[in-house]
Order: structure tokens, then sequence, then C-alpha cells
């Protein structure tokens, strides 16, 4: 049987960019109740050009990984819901067992969950553990409303 496992987000703040807004937006995939158990890693390295990339990561695991996925559910679109169903095929690594997506950064901020192929996003890759493909994904996704 398949579960959900663990979810990796990370996002990266530029130089130009308010690091507690990003690390606001990244937490905003994340239920309040859970927020304060998660560990938030940054990571400065240097851009191509030389600038400073802060990398924040936050790592969800067991029951508040299933939690968050449901938080994320009931905060994102039906719209937005269509858009990850007609995706989920091309999102999903079968070799790792991850599926991955990719949240805009600042509509985050403004507490809106909205799906995204840009360069300024947060980047969410969800685990699962057990036997399964991608219909068992997609049951299980569809069955805490995902898409």
């Amino acid at each position: 049987m398949l579960r959900i496992h663990r979810i990796e987000l990370s996002v990266y703040c530029h130089a130009t960019e308010d690091l507690d807004k990003v690390v606001s937006s990244l937490l905003n995939l994340i239920p309040e109740t859970i927020r304060e158990r998660v560990k938030i890693t940054k990571q400065s390295v240097k851009g191509y050009y030389g600038n400073i990339i802060t990398i924040i990561k936050a790592v969800v695991s067991g029951n508040d990984a299933i939690e968050t996925m449901k938080y994320i559910a009931s905060k994102i679109s039906d719209v937005e819901k269509s858009i990850l169903r007609a995706s989920l095929k091309a999102r999903y690594d079968p070799r790792s067992n991850k599926i991955f997506f990719r949240f805009d950064k600042q509509e985050l901020y403004r507490g809106r969950i909205v799906v995204s192929d840009s360069d300024d996003i947060v980047h969410v890759a969800l685990s699962f553990k057990g036997k399964g493909g991608i219909d068992d994904v997609e049951k299980l996704l569809s069955e805490i409303g995902l898409i």
C-alpha cells in the first residue's frame, strides 16, 4: 500500500530579496500547528556572477507530511488542482518514487498556492513509501483532495 512518507521543501533567496519574506513563503505551505516543529536550514552559496544566494530547506515527515498535504489541498484552488491532475505523470519520477511540485514564491507570500513553471518558486518533493506506481499516486492524491 502506497502512503505519503516525506516532503522536502526548498526555495532560493537572492541577495535582493528579504530573507524573512522568502521563509514565510515556504512556511505558508505548512499548517501553523506543525510549523514550530519543522527545522528550517539555510545555506549561503555564490551564484554564477558572484551574488549570494541563500538556499532555504525544510523537511516534514510521517503524519506531519500527511497533514501538510491535506493542508495544501484545502488551500489550493480547483483550477490549480486541475493543472496538477493534468500534469501528474510529468511530475512523477518512478525511480525515486517522488512527485515534484513548483509553487509561485510571490503568491505563497500573499497566502495563495499557485502552480508555476517559472524559476521564482518553492520546490516541493513528495516521497512515498510502499509499492505502487503513478496510478496509486493519483488515487492517493485524489483521496486527500489535492487533485
